[in-house]
């Protein structure tokens, strides 16, 4: 697994990234990262979501720890293309009174394996964010981004 991760790390330096779609949040904002997809070389494609959030303010993990409520992602579409896989990153240690979870603050990335069952797709896909951000009050955190997903040409 940890090669994986260092085999994916190691790609995101070299790889070619443009940003697609900007989408304002209340607590910050979310921006659809797609990297250069060659078809005859791959059958997934990545999609990264740099989420931004205002200062102080954090999102739990998938695994919130003592407290909170896990991130969930989710993608559909139409066409033939399934989520294949979701890479976190590392998450951050909070402790406040004595309750101890895990989450992202600032700017981070998340990025989805996107899968297509069938050669030279795209077509609009929709990926949901749903999870709670926290400062000195928690509050849920929910965000819809659609934007094309091409798996035809780089």
């Amino acid at each position: 697994m940890k090669i994986r991760l260092y085999i994916l790390s190691l790609f995101l330096l070299i790889a070619n990234i443009y940003s697609q779609k900007m989408i304002e949040t209340e607590r910050g904002k979310i921006e659809i990262l797609k990297f250069d997809y060659d078809p005859e070389l791959n059958d997934s494609r990545l999609i990264g979501l740099k989420i931004s959030l205002e200062e102080g303010w954090h999102l739990y993990w998938t695994n919130p720890g003592d407290a909170g409520i896990p991130t969930n992602i989710s993608f559909e579409s139409k066409e033939k293309i399934r989520l294949k896989n979701i890479y976190f990153p590392v998450p951050k240690h909070f402790v406040s009174e004595g309750v101890t979870s895990f989450g992202f603050e600032g700017s981070f990335l998340i990025l989805l394996e996107l899968e297509a069952v069938e050669k030279k797709i795209k077509a609009i896909g929709k990926i949901k964010i749903e999870g709670l951000v926290c400062k000195d009050i928690c509050q849920p955190f929910e965000a819809v981004v659609e934007d094309t997903i091409n798996f035809v040409e780089k």
